[in-house]
């Protein structure tokens, strides 16, 4: 069961700024309490905070009340199961969210199917997004969903605990899968992290099924334990208990800015794609108008500004968010102003999706279960053997073979892409014990 994780800003703490903020509010002026909005969101603590904020700030000069968000917060895939349970009522104590922001198309191409998220029509900042973006949508067709801008996915790693044990900083997917990284890179389960299975799925799509299998699995061994929530993971990698790991890259450049030179983020050269971030309004939307206001605001020049113009440049105090705007003209008219240096409307990332997304991305829950779960440490125990022998050809390829051919994964991936739950960890759970046996054989039968 899910637990409802509710974050929130005291309001005592910002009302009084977003009053003198604004230019509609007099010495005279009543201010009433402020409206609620609940939205559940894989963005991290600083994004949360700075459209909480501004957010109230806009309403307040536009519709004389300030607004209050309640904040739900969890990885993508999370996201997405806890608000099935909320429409299916396995878990009546969580709260129904107003609108899902974050995510990707796949996600949120899921809420619209189940019929959870409602039409905007009429929304005239929609019209003002590109058609599509790298050969992806911007927006439903039925107005169900729209994207708020765009991401990447590449790698954020420690360089200052790099060079002090002469360990060559990442560059690349497949970096992650040297020896050299053996106990030092950082995985979240892509259970339960959008960003990780993301990166899984990019690595799969980019080096194609056996290669991608093959360095998946080195990773994964050179793991050393799989987290729950990719914020979790980087934290390790800024203390230097790790060394690299999986990162989006709007979380891995903030984090790079505020480390004095000790992190570096990095987009995988050609090898890597930039995607829509989705925000969907929810049919449980308790005030379905305060909800399409958030989305106006998001989708708007002030919102999108938030995203990408580095703070210098906002005349706020709100953060430098690093996050690629979706509107043309914010590149335009804020040009050498912003937090990102690639234009992802004009850039070329390398992988280019169809709207159908990473072809294998359904197997990445099943297929790290396999990998790691209760195999992690005898992989482990595998792996640092092989490598203590000087990576033998024979033992290193038997160990990252594939777990299933690739016409029979490209199956599984089309199956799984619409699987319960319940089916997904019995595949998981039938290639964990296929995985456990080469793994027993390689160890010569020790457990």
């Amino acid at each position: 069961m899910l637990l409802f994780r509710a974050r929130r800003l005291l309001l005592a703490a910002v009302l009084p700024f977003l009053i003198i903020g604004c230019d509609d509010a007099t010495d005279g002026d009543v201010v009433p309490p402020p409206k609620t909005l609940t939205v559940i969101t894989p963005h991290n603590q600083k994004i949360r905070n700075a459209f909480e904020v501004a957010f109230s700030n806009w309403h307040l000069a536009h519709h004389k009340a300030p607004v209050r968000i309640e904040w739900v917060f969890e990885g993508t895939p999370r996201c997405i199961e806890y608000i099935d349970n909320c429409f299916s009522g396995r878990n009546p104590e969580q709260r129904f969210p107003d609108l899902m922001f974050g995510g990707g198309l796949r996600d949120h191409r899921a809420l619209a199917e189940k019929r959870y998220s409602v039409k905007l029509e009429g929304l005239s900042e929609a019209g003002a997004l590109p058609a599509e973006v790298a050969g992806l949508p911007t927006r439903d067709a039925e107005g169900r969903w729209f994207a708020t801008g765009l991401t990447s996915f590449g790698i954020l790693y420690n360089e200052r605990a790099c060079q002090a044990r002469g360990i060559a900083p990442p560059q690349t997917w497949t970096d992650l899968a040297d020896p050299r990284f053996f106990g030092w890179v950082g995985i979240a389960d892509p259970a339960s992290s959008g960003s990780n299975r993301e990166c899984m799925a990019l690595m799969l799509e980019k080096l194609g099924w056996n290669a991608g299998s093959a360095a998946l699995i080195r990773i994964l061994a050179n793991s050393r334990a799989v987290g729950t929530r990719s914020t979790e993971v980087l934290d390790q990698v800024r203390a230097g208990v790790m060394l690299a790991a999986f990162s989006v890259n709007f979380d891995g450049m903030a984090l790079a800015d505020e480390s004095d030179g000790a992190l570096r983020y990095v987009n995988p050269s050609g090898a890597t794609a930039v995607s829509p971030d989705v925000i969907s309004v929810l049919s449980s939307a308790k005030d379905a108008a305060l909800a399409r206001e958030f989305v106006r605001y998001v989708l708007g020049e002030e919102g999108q500004a938030l995203w990408g113009v580095a703070a210098q440049h906002r005349g706020t105090s709100a953060p430098t968010l690093y996050h690629y705007p979706i509107l043309p003209a914010v590149y335009e008219k804020y040009d050498g102003k912003l937090s990102v240096t690639e234009n992802p409307l004009k850039t070329d990332f390398g992988v280019r999706l169809d709207a159908g997304g990473a072809k294998y991305q359904a197997l990445l829950v099943p297929l790290t279960q396999a990998i790691t779960g209760e195999n992690h440490v005898l992989l482990q125990r595998v792996w640092g053997a092989a490598i203590q022998a000087g990576l033998p050809a024979a033992t290193v390829a038997e160990l990252a073979a594939p777990l299933v051919e690739e016409a029979a994964a490209a199956e599984a991936a089309a199956r799984l892409a619409s699987a319960s739950t319940e089916d997904v960890r019995k595949v998981g759970a039938e290639w964990s014990r296929v995985f456990h046996a080469r793994l027993g054989k390689l160890a010569g039968g020790s457990r």
